[in-house]
C-alpha cells in the first residue's frame, strides 16, 4: 500500500512538472499573438482608410472625366468657329 502511494505520488508529480512546463508554453507562445481587440481595432482603421481612398479615387474618376469632356468640347466648338470662319471669308463670294 505504501509503495502504491508513492507511486501515485510521483506520478502525480510528474503530471504536474508536464503541466507546468506546459503552460510556460503556452504564455510564451501567448506572447506572439496579437489580441483581438487589438486586432479589430487595427483591421477597423484600414477599413476606413480603404473607404476613404475609394471615395477620393472615385472622385478623381469624375473630374478626370469631365475634364477629358471639357477639353473636347473646346476644341469641338473651337473646330467649329474655323470652318465658319473660313466659310464667311471664302464660301460667299
Amino acid at each position: 500500500m505504501d509503495k502504491a502511494l508513492e507511486l501515485q505520488a510521483k506520478e502525480i508529480d510528474r503530471r504536474l512538472e508536464a503541466l507546468n512546463e506546459l503552460r510556460s508554453e503556452v504564455t510564451q507562445d501567448r506572447s506572439q499573438f496579437v489580441k483581438l481587440g487589438e486586432h479589430d481595432m487595427k483591421m477597423e482603421q484600414i477599413n476606413d482608410f480603404m473607404k476613404q481612398a475609394s471615395v477620393d479615387l472615385n472622385t478623381l474618376k469624375i473630374h478626370y472625366s469631365n475634364r477629358i469632356t471639357i477639353s473636347i468640347l473646346v476644341s469641338g466648338l473651337s473646330l467649329i468657329v474655323a470652318i465658319i470662319v473660313l466659310y464667311l471669308r471664302f464660301g460667299l463670294k
